[in-house]
């Protein structure tokens, strides 16, 4: 199970949790497991996914910087969905993606 919190992405495999920050301890406000098995996080000015490493830790990759620079400033991020093999993320100001 995923969850997004204060202190970034939350992970719980029924035994143990795992916590993953985000660059500069940016807090999460949304997650989704797209189908590909990314898990695409939102957060305050930050939109990118996860995604296990060769040794199955989870690592994370910011889509900030695919971004126009007047679309890189935005506040957090609190939708975050997936149709038809695109995901789309939304803050209270503009959709991105």
């Amino acid at each position: 199970m995923y969850f997004a919190n204060n202190n970034g992405l939350l992970t719980f495999d029924g035994v143990y949790w795992q916590t993953y920050r985000l660059p500069n301890g940016i807090a999460l406000r949304s997650v989704m497991v797209s189908k590909d098995g990314n898990i695409y996080v939102g957060g305050q000015g930050q939109i990118g996914y996860f995604k296990a490493d060769t040794q199955g830790r989870l690592v994370y990759h910011s889509l900030n910087p695919l971004l126009l620079p007047e679309d890189n400033s935005f506040t957090d991020v609190w939708n975050i969905c997936e149709k038809d093999n695109s995901v789309f993320s939304g803050s209270t100001q503009k959709y991105l993606f």
